[in-house]
């Protein structure tokens, strides 16, 4: 016979109660009237006698009904054959302790690390446990092992993590460290909040071959507020932020509830407002109208008001520069309308173009470009064209726009070095006969925000004439006409690249600058060739490109914490990558100013309500049983509990008890009749 709770043995003496009570004999004293004490003096008078045990059937009755009660909750239970084989070998047990970081609410993680103790406390001395710690992933922190010692030590130096949670992770790590050992001897517990954002039910479950044992540590009365999203432009190129900034604010609780929220900037307060958010609901908070500093400027939304303050902020970044330099070469005054036009619909406007003459170009505007368009341009001093091959081999993105001014020759002879293909000769249609754009290569960073049939409307553009184009080697060709013919190229020139639009960009050839796309197309070839790398905000475990590392190598990078990363850690070999392991401001120290990279907590972890942990149990369950056992005991009787149901003893014992407190009720009060 084994015991789930041999500590309740202990209430045995409990037995001494009853023995304790027919020991203790009251007389009844004989009550006689008498008219006055006055003359009557006290004398005390001393009894001594031998205490004797009377009602034997009645104490023994009690007696046995205590001893009953007790055993009842120690729970005993049999083991079976198969069982008690089990149990002589040892069984596997693993213990899966969530560490993410919705285990930081209340006492969460203090609980479940305490109900791990008790697990290996009241596991057989042949038992083999093994230890995994997960959030989004999941790291073995003990394999199988009988050393209790040093499973102990392993769990009291756990903490949580700021991650998010993936059950089907935990689940992953229980399976390889029971891979090749036989189902019936292996038990996984898995301790957790339980929460529903935890487990993405798209996929694919499988069958782990083990009993899973869910061991929920939750509060019943949760409830959290987080703000969950920013929308904020990432660069700007204005002293003041004109645009909308947009904090989402999310309340995961069924009580409505008032907050205040706070912009931040470079650590001041910059503006303050209240929301008050509905149950379950979510609300935008805007700001706008604020003045940047030049460089990288660090904002946070914080919001006050919560029981949880770990989720409380948003961390972003604004970078404050000034627009990229195109400089569009033109043949004729006014060639350049339409480009002049797309490139000024924007408030926050990313390009400041200015247009000249071919003739009145020098070296130094070359030099000052961010991006060159040369705008039905066939020849060029020589001079010019060396300096342009020099700069778009330095890294420089040039536009070649083959338009009906453009001689083929001409443009041939002059840029041989650049150009990604020889023009033939002009095209034109008569008649009223048009072609359009055909196939475009969506797999191309220029074409690939297009990809999608609702975004590519690129059919309604109508081309009059064009420049045939014989593509050269190792030449790209990105879009053709429906004739076949290419009309958009690209070529690699050193570490720059070369555009050919080989129509125009004003309405002579075509009526794409009449079309809705042509401003899109634009941008995106822009984009292509001078990328801005600038993001808001990261995700905590996402990786991060350190921005302009080729010029300036070896960049020194401070972590939220202050701590300069090492390869040893999150920085890549090359210095060129780093994974983002912590929430708030990375500081990238360049030579002559800093940037910041604000990382994010995986807000779905602020979520915290409940999973349907019979259906997760289930879907992962080798037979396809649910079993769970979220008892408040502990976690040694959820283990345990799940022996065959025909073993357990405790409720016969608990029937034998009432059975006999009242066959003692009804003999006592027989006794008392018959003394009466």
């Amino acid at each position: 016979m084994n015991f789930l709770n041999p500590w309740f043995l202990i209430g045995a003496v409990a037995v001494a109660v009853p023995i304790i009570i027919h020991l203790v004999r009251r007389e009844q004293a004989k009550r006689v009237r008498f008219p006055s004490l006055m003359f009557l003096r006290r004398i005390p008078q001393k009894s001594v006698r031998r205490r004797r045990l009377r009602d034997l059937l009645l104490l023994a009755l009690r007696c046995l009904a205590l001893l009953l009660v007790v055993l009842a909750f120690a729970r005993p239970f049999i083991r079976s054959d198969a069982q008690s084989s089990s149990h002589d070998q040892g069984q596997n047990m693993v213990i899966l302790l969530d560490t993410s970081y919705s285990m930081q609410y209340g006492n969460r993680f203090e609980r479940a690390r305490e109900r791990a103790r008790s697990l290996i406390a009241s596991a057989s001395p042949k038992d083999r446990i093994a230890l995994i710690a997960f959030s989004q992933g999941y790291e073995i922190v003990r394999p199988l092992s009988l050393d209790r010692r040093a499973i102990l030590n392993d769990l009291a130096s756990l903490t949580p993590t700021l991650n998010a949670t993936n059950y089907v992770q935990a689940l992953r790590g229980a399976e390889s460290v029971l891979q090749g050992i036989a189902g019936q001897d292996n038990v996984v517990a898995l301790i957790s909040d339980f929460q529903a954002a935890g487990w993405n039910k798209p996929d694919d479950p499988f069958a782990l071959k083990a009993e899973i044992i869910p061991v929920d540590v939750a509060n019943s009365d949760s409830s959290n507020l987080a703000c969950v999203e920013v929308g904020v432009d990432p660069v700007v190129y204005t002293s003041k932020y004109e645009s909308k900034l947009r904090a989402k604010l999310t309340h995961f609780s069924d009580q409505p509830q008032s907050v205040r929220i706070k912009l931040k900037l470079n650590d001041r307060v910059i503006e303050e407002t209240t929301a008050r958010l509905d149950g379950n609901a979510s609300q935008v908070v805007e700001f706008t109208e604020f003045t940047l500093l030049e460089g990288s400027n660090r904002g946070t939304i914080e919001v006050e008001g919560d029981s949880f303050p770990l989720d409380n902020r948003f961390f972003f970044t604004i970078d404050k520069t000034e627009p990229l330099a195109i400089l569009c070469l033109e043949s004729a005054p006014g060639e350049s309308f339409y480009l002049q036009q797309a490139l000024a619909v924007s408030q926050n406007n990313p390009y400041a173009l200015t247009v000249n003459s071919a003739g009145r170009v020098s070296p130094a505007d070359l030099e000052k470009a961010g991006v060159i368009i040369l705008n039905n341009i066939d020849r060029l001093d020589g001079a010019i064209v060396a300096r342009l091959q020099r700069w778009v081999e330095r890294g420089g993105g040039l536009i070649m726009v083959a338009g009906r001014r453009v001689d083929a020759n001409g443009f041939n002879q002059t840029f041989s070095d650049l150009a990604p293909a020889n023009l033939e000769h002009n095209v034109t249609s008569g008649d009223g006969a048009f072609e359009f754009l055909a196939r475009l290569d969506t797999k191309h960073p220029v074409f690939a925000p297009f990809a999608e049939a609702r975004s590519s409307n690129f059919s309604t553009a109508r081309f009059y004439g064009y420049s045939q184009a014989i593509p050269k080697e190792s030449c790209l060709v990105l879009a053709r006409l429906t004739s076949g013919d290419p009309v958009i190229l690209e070529r690699s020139v050193g570490a720059g690249r070369v555009l050919l639009f080989a129509s125009s960009l004003d309405t002579s050839w075509n009526d794409l600058p009449l079309s809705p796309m042509y401003v899109p197309l634009v941008h995106q070839m822009l984009r292509y060739l001078h990328p801005v790398e600038a993001r808001g905000w990261f995700t905590l475990g996402d990786t991060c490109r350190i921005p302009e590392i080729a010029s300036e190598a070896s960049i020194p990078i401070d972590s939220p914490s202050e701590k300069r990363l090492t390869a040893d850690d999150s920085l890549s070999s090359d210095g060129t990558l780093f994974t983002a392991r912590e929430n708030g401001f990375y500081r990238l120290r360049y030579p002559r100013r800093e940037r910041y990279v604000a990382v994010n907590l995986n807000f779905r972890e602020s979520d915290f309500r409940k999973l349907d942990v019979d259906e997760f149990i289930g879907a992962f369950s080798g037979d396809g049983r649910a079993e769970t056992a979220m008892a408040q005991a502990g976690p040694e009787s959820e283990i345990l509990d799940n022996q065959e149901p025909g073993r357990k003893l405790w409720w016969p014992l608990l029937i034998a008890a009432l059975v006999l407190f009242v066959l003692e009720s009804v003999w006592a009060g027989r006794l008392r009749t018959v003394r009466q």
